[in-house]
């Protein structure tokens, strides 16, 4: 925790000073954050600006274009603090460091200090997270519920069977609430799905986590019911714009093509990410269940970002490069705890490298 905590403080010590001039302006913080100023100061949960140049899709009215939590959260910062580029980014960023914090926690449930260390680490320089934190974009606020989500269930999963069910509970609120933020979220219910299936945590288990994810969602679309031509029209159709084409061939290639393009330029952080995945396999999965399950829902989510999200727009490689990550870290402190004298010695300093 302490170590945790210590990573978050330095993350923001870090970020918050290029706040205001990083970006200068970024796109989405328009397209995404105006329905959150609407919000705020006249009440009704629209986009002008949108409207723009989709007159027919009736912007002005409502906004189903993406789920609400990201304007609800800028919205309150907005009735808060008033309109301006602190308050539009501040809430994300602070999503992003309860991340950092919930990274370190994950981690803690499955190692020790080097695996605490290294989990936030892989997070905080992901280029997808360093890049999202400060413009303002819903996928800080996502990440914050899938991290929390994933704790909760890693916290309670291994105790008594009351423990269990309520943990998947609660898991399921928290990835129902991340869906909220990006409609991403639902591979992780997926993946989650499988482990609980996998684990035989039982019927009641996999009911609750199933119905506490779906009570978001369901909200959501009771409130839009009455304007479902105009949620058919904005949300299924973008999202519809969102998916992959081509064949099964061309998307991997594609996935893999992004992945490189996304961490060019950090090519150290993949190697030591592939690095510590590569160790986790040899010391790490044979010895115990919960990085297993780490496993199960980064190749779920892996494999449906691959296959069916598009390649064009969108953070959707951090959505299984978080699972990944933690993989990894448990792979690093398995063999750092192995070294002997100089090899911990060269660990330290190919962290240190990877930092620089």
């Amino acid at each position: 925790m302490r170590i945790a905590a210590i990573a978050m403080a330095a993350y923001l010590i870090a970020v918050v000073p290029a706040l205001k001039v990083y970006p200068l302006v970024f796109e989405d913080e328009v397209t995404l954050d105006e329905p959150a100023r609407e919000l705020a100061f006249t009440g009704h949960l629209r986009s002008s600006y949108i409207a723009l140049s989709n007159p027919s899709k009736s912007f002005d009215r409502c906004f189903f274009w993406q789920p609400p939590g990201q304007a609800l959260m800028v919205a309150s910062s907005y009735k808060l603090f008033g309109f301006g580029i602190w308050q539009t980014r501040l809430p994300g960023l602070a999503c992003a460091a309860l991340c950092v914090l919930l990274m370190g926690l994950v981690c803690g449930e499955l190692g020790c200090a080097v695996c605490v260390l290294a989990g936030d680490l892989f997070l905080i320089l992901n280029p997808q997270f360093f890049r999202t934190a400060t413009n303002a974009r819903m996928d800080t606020l996502c990440w914050m519920f899938l991290l929390a989500s994933l704790f909760v269930y890693l916290r309670f999963c291994q105790r008594e069977r009351y423990h269990a069910v309520l943990s998947s509970a609660v898991s399921g609120l928290l990835v129902g609430l991340a869906c909220m933020a990006h409609p991403l979220a639902v591979s992780w219910a997926i993946g989650f799905n499988i482990i609980i299936f996998l684990r035989k945590s039982g019927i009641k288990a996999w009911l609750l986590f199933n119905v506490a994810c779906a009570l978001p969602t369901a909200a959501w679309l009771a409130w839009a019911y009455p304007h479902w031509s105009i949620f058919v029209e904005q949300f299924l159709r973008h999202g519809a714009s969102r998916m992959a084409t081509g064949g099964l061939l061309s998307r991997l290639f594609a996935e893999a093509q992004r992945t490189l393009v996304t961490h060019g330029p950090a090519p150290l952080y993949l190697l030591a990410i592939f690095f510590g995945l590569f160790a986790a396999v040899l010391k790490v999965l044979p010895k115990s269940k919960p990085p297993r399950d780490i496993l199960i829902l980064a190749l779920v989510v892996g494999c449906f970002v691959t296959l069916f999200m598009g390649k064009q727009s969108g953070e959707y490689n951090a959505y299984y490069f978080i699972p990944f990550a933690v993989l990894s870290a448990t792979g690093l402190e398995a063999t750092y705890a192995s070294s002997k004298l100089i090899g911990r010695r060269l660990l330290k300093l190919s962290g240190l490298i990877v930092v620089c």
